[in-house]
Parts: structure tokens; C-alpha cells; sequence
């Protein structure tokens, strides 16, 4: 999917610039972000708009974003970099704007895919005009948490 063709390249960048200490690899991060938000705003626009506007009515609707960007049923992305599990929270909340305060900090690949994930989700958010906060938060070890809060009227 979508981590499959940044995965090689990201790797040897993430390699490089990991030498070069944290404003390098805050750089990258930001990219990350930024690059998410793109693909996920643009990828949501490509759904039919009653898949989209049935999906809005449940629940769910976080999962059904997860699922659109990143494959149904999977909470475990690539392998490769060391984040076990990734648990999906739902809150109604007000929210502040996105943001990529990021997690696991001596594994920066794993960092920079977390950056990526919440751009996409913030992206997508983003593009069915709504307001939304995506965190991932590092919970236990090498276990991160998801967390989406999308504003309700």
C-alpha cells in the first residue's frame, strides 16, 4: 500500500539524517505530516459521496477512515518499524488544530510513519470539512495509541 512504496527510501533518508540530530529529524517529521495530509485529503475526495456520507452517521467513522487509507482490518502497518500495535480511540471533543507531536523517539522510522498516519487521518478529516485532532502517543514500550477527536455542532 501506500507504506510499501515509501518504505526503501524512507529508511536510507531516515539513516542519513538520523547522524545529523533532532532538527533534521523534526524536519522530516514535519514532511511526514505534511505528505499524509496530502494523500489523505486527496484519497478521501476519490470516495462516492454516500459511502462518505453514510459512514458519517456511525460511530465508527474514525475505523471507517483508518480502513479507506490504510486496508480493512489493519492495525499492524509494514513490520518494519517497531510499533506493535496500534489502538483506535473516538472522542467528541472541541479540538485545537492537528498536530505532530510525536512518539517514539530513538526509533525515528517509526516516528516518521507516525507522522505520516496522522497527516493522512488529518487530511481526510480535513477534507470532509470537519474539524479534527489526530495524536499518536507512545503508551507502553513500543506500543503507540491513536487518538481522533473530530468536532461535533
Amino acid at each position: 500500500m501506500i507504506f510499501m512504496l515509501l518504505n526503501s527510501v524512507l529508511t536510507r533518508t531516515i539513516e542519513v539524517h538520523s547522524s545529523k540530530g533532532y532538527e533534521h529529524i523534526s524536519r522530516l517529521q514535519q514532511l511526514a505530516f505534511n505528505l499524509g495530509f496530502r494523500a489523505g485529503s486527496a484519497y478521501i475526495k476519490t470516495l462516492p459521496p454516500q459511502q462518505l456520507s453514510n459512514s458519517m452517521l456511525q460511530v465508527s467513522f474514525v475505523g471507517f477512515i483508518w480502513e479507506a487509507l490504510f486496508g480493512p482490518g489493519t492495525k499492524r502497518f509494514l513490520g518494519k518499524p517497531a510499533v506493535k500495535s496500534i489502538e483506535i480511540i473516538f472522542d467528541s471533543a472541541e479540538l485545537p488544530l492537528a498536530s505532530y507531536d510525536l512518539v517514539v523517539e530513538k526509533d525515528n522510522l517509526a516516528a516518521f510513519y507516525c507522522a505520516f498516519i496522522e497527516g493522512c487521518i488529518s487530511g481526510a478529516i480535513d477534507s470532509l470539512g470537519l474539524l479534527g485532532n489526530v495524536v499518536i502517543t507512545q503508551v507502553d514500550g513500543l506500543k503507540v495509541m491513536l487518538s481522533v477527536s473530530i468536532a461535533t455542532e
